[in-house]
């Protein structure tokens, strides 16, 4: 079983630990049974790969919660605007979980397919 703490503390050296009114145990529970469920049997739940993972992949669920609890992206009145470049973070949530997908990849499961066209 992942360790949840060395997750949670893994996502806030990475991320700055912005804990959504305190959602952030729950979504962390969500990311490593995520994770958990496509390790290989006898991976190691404490490789690196795995850790930034779940934490790449609790950083992208807390962004998208986030966005999607934002009613209003930018906000003018007068000279001044304010903005939230949340689809910029979200993509930049994706990366990250790209590459550490990467980077897990040999302590995961191959069990895909890919259609080709012929």
């Amino acid at each position: 079983m992942i360790d949840r703490q060395q997750v949670i503390s893994l996502f806030e050296e990475m991320y700055g630990g912005e804990d959504c009114e305190g959602r952030l145990p729950s979504l962390c529970e969500a990311a490593c049974l995520s994770v958990e469920a496509k390790m290989k049997k006898g991976a190691d739940c404490a490789d690196a790969g795995i850790l930034m993972l779940a934490a790449a992949l609790l950083n992208r669920r807390l962004i998208s919660r986030i966005a999607d609890e934002e009613a209003v992206s930018s906000f003018k009145a007068g000279d001044v605007t304010v903005s939230r470049k949340t689809g910029e973070r979200l993509r930049n949530a994706e990366s990250d979980v790209e590459q550490a997908l990467a980077l897990a990849a040999p302590q995961l499961r191959d069990d895909g397919f890919l259609f080709l066209r012929c």
